[in-house]
């Protein structure tokens, strides 16, 4: 098993750098949403996460201060609820807080896996009745959130590695070299700029 515990501890850092690039660029670019992925479940195992999780998390706490400073909602997509449950109470006591924030939406992949998604979204859909594109988009993490537009991949990968496989149907994507750590304000403002010079295509569904 890969040790992945570098991932909690690196979480409340990369919330900071989240704000700080919505705090910096979110007026300018008019982004209304900003999402980034922090841990996967198949990358973890239970010791791991039993390890690092209640030492790592009561960190984020801190953060919701700053979110509430500059008016940013925090959502989780993925499957939260199956961390522990003082951790669970944490998360939607820190969603709970920033509900009412309307500026920028910070949607943190948490635990997340676009195909657990999807199958989580199928079952949902199925208990309420027919299954349709709608009522899978509905059930989804990130049901009312805005179309994905823009996926920036990092580090040179040029794959989706089972992330918003739904979601990026007619995303635009975007391909760097930097590490997600060394992310700038500056490269996500470039990777904005090329994004607005691109002529958007929808297919059929």
């Amino acid at each position: 098993m890969r040790d992945f515990s570098d991932d909690l501890r690196d979480l409340r850092r990369r919330l900071d750098e989240a704000s700080s690039y919505l705090k910096v660029d979110s007026n300018k670019a008019r982004l209304s949403e900003l999402e980034i992925e922090i841990t996967r479940p198949d990358l973890w195992d239970d010791q791991n996460l039993a390890k690092r999780v209640n030492t790592e998390y009561a960190n984020i706490k801190s953060d919701l201060d700053e979110f509430a400073a500059n008016n940013v909602r925090l959502k989780i997509i993925g499957n939260y609820k199956a961390l522990a449950p003082d951790i669970v109470d944490m998360l939607e006591e820190s969603i709970a807080r920033t509900s009412q924030n309307t500026r920028t939406t910070l949607a943190v992949a948490l635990n997340y896996g676009a195909q657990d998604e999807l199958v989580r979204a199928a079952r949902s859909a199925a208990a309420q009745g027919e299954i349709t594109v709608e009522s899978i988009e509905a059930n989804l993490d990130t049901a009312g959130l805005p179309p994905l537009d823009l996926l920036i991949r990092t580090s040179g990968e040029q794959r989706l590695s089972n992330f918003m496989l739904w979601q990026a149907a007619y995303a635009e994507f975007w391909f760097t070299d930097t590490l997600w750590p060394d992310f700038s304000k500056d490269e996500l403002a470039q990777a904005l700029t090329e994004f607005s010079t691109r002529e958007r295509r929808y297919g059929g569904r």
